[in-house]
């Protein structure tokens, strides 16, 4: 019976030589290598394996050997006295693991107390554990040699890497003794039994294209032989590969069952991203090939762990009746996948042989070219780029299509299947799956389905294989979220052409629905093909975990999605044919941006003390175009020239999002302030909504026009925004503040269009300079926008209305709603964004009137609950889910575009003086796009964990946010900006704010003058 370990998660560990001057053990590793692996493990689920071998450095002080000699634990000669020999160490004794006591002793030295720096993902390699002797006849222990028991070395030779994979097998495990995780054990000798414990390679070849061509019948053979899991060191162990063999290895490695690299210490180095294009990218497929279907790897170990089935299998076994396939031992099968490969193992082959021995059409994996005709052999086209690998009619097969750097983080993946019916129509495959580390698959901790395809009545079912055990539910909870997310059915029918759905039956789910189905028709020798894209129930579960980046930009912008910007700038996926942009790639674009407005929000207040409003709104929309130059002239392939573009347009968006409400604030009267600020929003609803349609009409557009227009239209906006201010005169607070007076009252006649000698220019005038003789006393440092007056109530409140204004769940729908909309059958993702964008215009408007009409504090505070009320992302309470989830997203849109969208900006603009205002609002600001980012970054993570749960954190937040608006907001409708500062500082209750009357003339002044004292602290 083989012992399921880690094995279908090669190539996820490191090589890595600890110490290799004494037998490693223990070993104290560095903190930084500590850090780093632990890290790597911990949030990259990535695997470390350290070489630990038998022999033991003989040297005075080191406690190992101490202990070896001592307990008289080690290997003596045919005198019974310690024997001493040569290896990697020098001087060295040998650990004999036919004595009970040293295994007992050897588990001991692997705890994490005493091999210090190691963690749960450290795992072992034994090498050189046959023995090797470099001084002993034929490089090994002398036959005479006794062993525990007086067994002389000649008796067990061939047992002795046995029973050290074996103690090393129960070391690990006894590591943790309460949450033991299945060991990973690679060993150079082996005998019958080894199996059981780990993994073994055919040893130190020859970086050679013969050595290449033995590696494939080498492996065959241990897979019959009942050692599954065996590889070769890819690229060869001793020698300098070319890059074309290295790139042929690769390939050849990715469907070995044990797949890594290795290599002699002086060869040159030769790491896939040391090779240079093209052949760096064709190893990057290769590798991802390899992790796409980890699935079958997986379902093909477990059949060997259970049955003893060959994971990689030659032809005679796959068909025994065939004895033309006798001698075929260039290309194997898969497991039962029905895939079958042959690698190129020939310099500057550009096509191989594939012996087919059956009548069934076999299928390119990559591109659904038909090969089929029984008995003979047929000529496939493989040039560098291309891996012979077949589909054989008759199977299903598993795979996970998310690119990801470790398979641990694969785990919650989807899944897709892909159906290939055999010459009747029909076809079968199982997948098994379970954590991959612990032993709780024993008590049932599994999941083993098989489905069956029969075209004839044009049905894919699944049944489900194995036992239950006590654990069988806890785990069958904990993947609940994971689906099937695509079915590819390669064969399809030409009646299929006229069909655009299937129903879907799920487990526990009464009534079907339909899901979108596309038909591909055959070309040029490939088959024709069909796609029905699975959604988990209502859509969220599966397209929430699409990705941890791309969601953002892919569905807000939809540029991210077009053709051609993916042909120039993506990456080729062979599992799809098509270009696609990496994690790596979609997340920097995003995060980039996203840095950049942070920056540009804390930047901005400096420079508009110092240059003023007018001429820093156009300075940063300067800054915006150039990160539009820079985006648009990227030349083909450059694709980092788009992400620092983006952050460069980045800088110029987050500043502006301070002084455009910052000036509107300043400068419109005081009973319409409200209103103007709140058109800020207005119009980046309407910027969005332009967005969405000018994606909509140049999404079909075929070359760079396509995303080259989405970018230069924002030319527009920010020419009539950065030349436009300049026809407008400087904010009068900030032209007073500046000594300015005169420009100040005229500025104000002209906004309130009203006389020079009008009361409220002059009161106003007054108010301004009282205001500015208080706050220019004594010095003022920065950090004042917490020690001030009142200013750190003020501030915190700032950063917390800003911080809520994203927690209501609004970028939820914005950022996944056309995934929610997908499920009720409107697909297309451009449509639904401007249904989603013209709904956020349109209520934005009422918010003019409502800010004004009813004031700050009951709009917000009645938002908030109805938020909640609403139920906003779990609309599943309700029974026709479908309409409703329209429904409700729509109205939480109204709710939000009404009051907290356009509303927040307003708040924030008037709760600071005028000395603090740009810095405070610039600190505030920030506020919103770092959760903007928050909230986009991690709801795939969160959802994943919780599902429509997720909809009770958004219910949360708008409470409270209700709470905090009515506790800590006053109502500064219809007030002017200085009445605003009085009130927070007079300590006004926030309940009675609406009430209060402000003092005219010396008595506010002297009422302000009560609790403002130069150089006061505190909030």
């Amino acid at each position: 019976v083989h012992v399921r370990n880690l094995s279908a998660k090669t190539p996820n560990y490191f090589d890595t030589s600890l110490n290799p001057g004494r037998a490693l053990v223990p070993f104290r590793l560095s903190i930084a290598e500590t850090v780093t692996y632990t890290l790597l493990g911990g949030i990259q689920d990535r695997k470390l394996v350290a070489i630990i071998d038998p022999h033991i450095k003989n040297e005075g002080g080191y406690s190992v050997v101490d202990a070896l000699k001592s307990k008289n634990l080690a290997v003596n000669n045919k005198d019974n006295i310690l024997y001493e020999g040569w290896c990697w160490p020098g001087s060295s004794h040998w650990i004999d693991c036919f004595n009970p006591a040293a295994i007992k002793w050897w588990q001991d030295l692997f705890k994490y107390s005493a091999f210090t720096g190691t963690a749960s993902n450290t795992f072992i390699w034994n090498d050189m554990n046959e023995p090797s002797v470099f001084n002993g006849p034929e490089t090994t222990m002398p036959k005479d040699n006794l062993h525990h028991g007086n067994w002389e070395h000649r008796d067990v030779h061939n047992l002795n890497g046995l029973t050290f994979v074996n103690a090393t097998y129960n070391a690990l495990l006894h590591r943790d003794t309460k949450s033991p995780r299945r060991p990973f054990v690679l060993t150079r000798a082996f005998f019958a039994g080894s199996q059981r414990m780990g993994a073994t390679w055919t040893g130190d070849n020859q970086a050679s294209w013969d050595h290449l061509v033995a590696s494939i019948p080498m492996i065959l053979a241990n897979n019959i032989a009942g050692f599954p899991f065996v590889g070769a060191d890819v690229g060869g162990f001793f020698g300098n590969p070319s890059k074309e063999l290295l790139t042929r290895w690769y390939q050849a490695g990715a469907f070995y069952p044990f797949f890594r690299g290795h290599a002699h210490i002086d060869i040159r180095r030769r790491e896939p991203y040391l090779a240079g294009e093209p052949y760096t990218q064709i190893i990057t497929q290769a590798l991802r090939l390899r992790y796409q279907l980890l699935p079958a790897w997986y379902t093909a170990f477990h059949e060997a762990a259970t049955d003893g089935s060959p994971i990689v299998r030659p032809h005679y076994y796959v068909h025994p009746w065939d004895e033309k396939g006798f001698a075929v031992d260039d290309q194997f099968y898969i497991g039962n996948t029905g895939l079958l490969v042959k690698p190129v193992t020939t310099e500057g082959a550009e096509s191989v042989d594939f012996y087919i021995p059956d009548a069934e059409k076999y299928y390119d994996y990559f591109d659904y070219t038909v090969v089929h005709g029984k008995g003979r052999v047929h000529k496939f086209h493989a040039p560098l780029d291309k891996i012979p690998l077949l589909m054989q009619g008759g199977h299903i097969i598993p795979r996970k299509d998310r690119p990801r750097r470790s398979s641990g983080l694969m785990r919650m993946d989807p899944f897709t299947l892909v159906v290939v019916p055999d010459n009747n129509g029909k076809a079968e495959g199982t997948v098994y799956v379970d954590d991959g580390e612990s032993f709780d698959y024993q008590d049932g901790a599994y999941i083993h389905r098989q489905f069956f395809f029969d075209l004839t009545s044009q049905s894919l079912v699944s049944q489900i294989m194995g036992e239950t055990g006590k654990r069988s539910k806890d785990y069958q909870k904990t993947m609940a979220t994971v689906r099937i997310e695509k079915i590819v059915v390669v064969g399809a029918p030409a009646e299929w052409q006229s069909r655009t759905e299937v129903l879907v039956m799920e487990e526990g789910v009464k009534k079907g629905r339909t899901v979108p189905l596309s038909w591909h028709a055959d070309e040029a020798g490939k088959a024709a093909w069909a796609v029905a894209t699975i959604r988990a129930k209502y859509a969220l579960p599966v397209f929430l975990k699409a990705s941890q980046y791309k969601p953002i930009f892919d569905q807000i912008s939809g540029f991210l999605t077009m053709k051609n910007l993916l042909e120039e700038f993506g990456t080729y996926d062979p599992s799809t044919g098509l270009n696609v942009f990496s994690d790596v790639r979609s997340g920097l674009i995003v995060a980039m941006l996203s840095i950049g407005t942070l920056i540009g929000a804390l930047i901005a207040a400096p420079i508009a003390n110092a240059v003023g409003r007018r001429l820093s709104i156009s300075f940063w929309c300067l800054i915006f175009m150039v990160g539009l130059v820079v985006q648009i002239a990227t030349p083909n392939g450059k694709w980092y020239e788009i992400v620092v573009g983006r952050w460069v347009s980045g800088l110029g968006v987050g500043a502006l999002s301070i002084m455009v409400p910052l000036f509107q604030s300043e400068t419109a009267p005081a009973h319409i302030r409200g209103a103007i600020v709140c058109a800020y929003q207005l119009f980046i609803t309407l910027g969005i909504l332009l967005a969405y349609i000018i994606n909509y009409g140049t999404n079909t557009i075929n070359g760079p026009a396509a995303w080259r227009i989405v970018m230069g239209i924002g030319f527009i906006w920010a020419a009539i925004l950065g030349l436009g201010i300049l026809l407008f005169p400087e904010s009068p607070k900030y032209a007073y503040s500046r000594g300015r007076k005169e420009e100040a009252k005229q500025t104000m006649t002209k906004m309130l269009g009203v006389s020079e000698n009008h009361y409220k220019i002059a009161r106003e005038l007054r108010e301004m300079k009282d205001k500015l003789e208080a706050e220019s006393a004594g010095t003022h440092a920065w950090y004042e926008v917490f020690t001030g007056p009142r200013m750190a109530y003020r501030t915190w409140l700032g950063i917390a209305l800003q911080a809520f204004q994203q927690l209501t769940g609004a970028n939820f729908f914005f950022y996944y709603g056309t995934s929610i909309f997908t499920a009720t059958g409107l697909s297309d993702s451009y449509i639904t964004s401007i249904i989603l964008g013209t709904i956020n215009v349109a209520f934005t408007f009422p918010g003019l009137y409502f800010v004004e009409r009813f004031g700050r504090r009951p709009c917000l505070i009645f938002a908030s609950v109805g938020h909640f009320a609403l139920d906003q992302v779990d609309p599943t309470n309700t029974p026709k889910a479908g309409a409703a989830m329209i429904v409700f997203a729509c109205l939480f849109i109204v709710a939000y575009a009404s009051t907290w969208g356009p509303m927040v900006w307003t708040v924030t603009s008037e709760l600071f003086p005028q000395r603090y205002r740009a810095t405070s609002m610039s600190i505030t600001t920030a506020s919103n796009w770092i959760w903007n980012f928050l909230i986009a970054f991690f709801t795939p993570f969160i959802t994943s964990d919780i599902d429509y749960l997720y909809g009770y954190v958004f219910a949360g937040c708008c409470l409270t946010a209700s709470a905090i608006v009515y506790f800590f907001l006053l109502e500064s409708a219809g007030r002017s900006l200085e009445e605003v500062d009085t009130m927070y500082i007079t300590h006004v209750s926030p309940r009675e704010s609406a009430k209060w009357k402000a003092p005219k003339g010396e008595d506010l002044r002297e009422r302000d003058h009560e609790y403002r004292r130069n150089g006061q602290k505190g909030g």
